[in-house]
């Protein structure tokens, strides 16, 4: 009598008993490099989400935002949708792409945790259903602390490296009454010269800035 073969069938999970994960993108800029960013970060997120068979994607949620700039509609529709039952894990890149700062993290920490939804910050390796709040939040704000640092040396440092082999522009801004010469040097523009003149000479004089102003659109 040959053996039977048998072939074992995963057991798919229903719909109800997976996670209900909203990807969370941010960017500070709308360069070009800051897209780049923003699509390689979605993209790859939501091959995290879409390789677990215990996920199901529902939203990705995308947001340009700068230091000037405190509206976020994306972040506050996947806070809604939290508070609706509609998300209950939230995946984001890391703790700097979540929140502008960490105190403002450690309030949508609590503010989601509250209500039973998840975060998982991928970088970091966080995943706050695993930690007491108290010990997140200190984790978090280790890791915040250590990013800023890490972000400021690294702005020192390609600072001095342009200063050192020439490629800096910082010096070379092109700025009123100056052009950029064909090699990419500034050079002071003839026509504009005269009206650079003439805001020196009403500085030293004594003049105001809105004395300046003035003169010039008369």
């Amino acid at each position: 009598m040959s053996e039977r073969k048998v072939t074992t069938i995963p057991v798919i999970p229903k719909l109800e008993h997976l996670r209900k994960v909203g990807i969370y993108c941010r960017v500070s800029s709308v360069r070009i490099d800051q897209l780049r960013s923003l699509s390689a970060q979605a993209s790859h997120l939501t091959k995290t989400v879409l390789n677990s068979a215990r996920w199901r994607l529902i939203d990705i949620y995308l947001d340009f935002h700068s230091g000037l700039d405190d509206n976020r509609p994306e972040l506050q529709r996947l806070i809604n949708d939290c508070k609706d039952g509609i998300i209950d894990t939230i995946l984001t890149k890391s703790v700097s792409r979540f929140g502008r700062n960490t105190a403002e993290t450690i309030s949508l920490l609590r503010e989601l945790k509250a209500i039973g939804v998840r975060i998982i910050f991928e970088n970091e390796e966080i995943d706050t259903s695993k930690y007491e709040s108290e010990f997140l939040i200190t984790l978090i704000e280790a890791f915040a602390q250590e990013e800023n640092y890490n972000r400021s040396e690294n702005i020192l440092w390609g600072l001095e490296k342009g200063m050192k082999d020439g490629t800096s522009q910082l010096y070379n801004r092109k700025c009123f009454g100056y052009r950029k010469n064909k090699n990419g040097g500034l050079e002071i523009c003839p026509e504009k010269a005269e009206i650079v003149q003439l805001i020196f000479d009403l500085y030293l004089q004594g003049s105001s800035i809105l004395s300046i102003i003035k003169e010039l659109e008369n």
